[in-house]
């Protein structure tokens, strides 16, 4: 009979604990409601690219009234989040307000992985996922140029819309290797809708057909530049024909050379 009043008594004293820490917590939490913002505080994680000034974030968050001197219990966090997200520039946005009474804004930025230039003069950014960035005048960035892709229209039609993604793809593929993202200038698409290379280093043109099998013939061309740079030099050769599968075909003056990663040249009257 005793353990079993100790039993409860223990089991008494531990839902005391429990509804005392409750309700401290939303006597807490109601207070701090009730309490005015006091500021916004915007931090920028990632590259130091800053598409978004901290001033333009506020204006976007003051779109239906100021934040600050608000009360934190009527700030619509979930709200304040999708509209900042409605940026282009911006690809995700965290808010909370701390204990402090400043509401805390973490800003994701999109980032471009390459410049397009239509056959009718448009210019834009692409990001990872395709998704058009308008060009930003406070910024700057280094990426691969495109030029002469085929459409103009706001909507792609499919086979636009799969030469998008096949150039998203190599682009990614050439900025997540320093390399190539040092040597690819520009990518001009031709009128068969085929890739040509435009280096950085060397007068030559890269014949790269179409956007598929792209870690295989950078493969193909990486092997050539270690053969070749060296001992020859690049300056000689007008185009590195990388389309036919297990070669690469160099265009020198008067004469073609062929060239396999794992073989000497071999030349061709």
């Amino acid at each position: 009979m005793k353990q079993l009043w100790k039993k409860r008594w223990m089991n008494g004293l531990w839902l005391l604990l429990i509804g005392s820490t409750i309700f401290i917590m939303v006597v807490a939490t109601t207070k701090k409601d009730n309490k005015q913002c006091k500021g916004i505080t915007v931090e920028t994680v990632g590259d130091d690219h800053f598409f978004v000034t901290e001033k333009e974030v506020v204006q976007l968050l003051n779109a239906n009234g100021s934040i600050q001197g608000s009360a934190i219990a009527g700030i619509k966090v979930n709200m304040l989040e999708k509209r900042l997200e409605n940026d282009k520039w911006i690809k995700n946005a965290e808010l909370y307000v701390d204990n402090n009474q400043q509401l805390q804004v973490v800003i994701e930025e999109n980032e471009p992985v390459a410049r397009i230039f239509t056959v009718g003069g448009q210019s834009y950014y692409i990001d990872s996922s395709c998704t058009r960035l308008p060009l930003n005048n406070k910024v700057s960035v280094r990426v691969p140029m495109i030029t002469n892709f085929p459409s103009d229209r706001m909507r792609w039609s499919n086979a636009d819309s799969a030469l998008m993604a096949d150039i998203k793809n190599m682009m990614v593929y050439i900025n997540n290797h320093s390399f190539w993202k040092a040597q690819v200038a520009q990518v001009h698409i031709n009128n068969n809708r085929e890739l040509e290379l435009v280096p950085t280093i060397g007068s030559h043109v890269v014949l790269f057909g179409k956007p598929t099998d792209v870690d295989a013939k950078f493969n193909r061309l990486y092997s050539f530049y270690k053969q070749v740079w060296v001992n020859i030099g690049l300056e000689k050769y007008t185009t590195l024909n990388v389309r036919y599968r297990g070669q690469v075909v160099a265009t020198k003056k008067g004469s073609d050379i062929v060239a396999r990663p794992d073989s000497s040249l071999i030349s061709r009257q």
